[in-house]
C-alpha cells in the first residue's frame, strides 16, 4: 500500500477518535442500542468501523481504487 494511503487511513482513524460519528460517516447497520456500523470515505480511503458505546473498532480501512 502506498506510504499516502496508510497516512490518509491514519488520519481518517485519528480523527474519529475525536469524533467517533462525524457529518460524514454513512451508517451501515444498527446491531442494538449501542452497536453500530459505520464507513467514512476521505481522501480517496475508506474505513468501516463499529461504534460500541465509547469503543471505536475499525473493522477494514482500505484506498479507494
Amino acid at each position: 500500500m502506498a506510504l499516502h494511503y496508510r497516512t490518509a487511513i491514519q488520519l481518517v482513524i485519528m480523527s474519529l477518535m475525536s469524533d467517533p460519528i462525524p457529518p460524514d460517516a454513512k451508517p451501515l447497520g444498527i446491531e442494538g442500542l449501542e452497536h453500530a456500523h459505520y464507513t467514512v470515505t476521505r481522501d480517496d480511503v475508506t474505513v468501516y468501523y463499529l461504534v460500541m458505546g465509547e469503543t471505536i473498532v475499525i473493522n477494514n480501512a482500505h484506498p479507494d481504487s
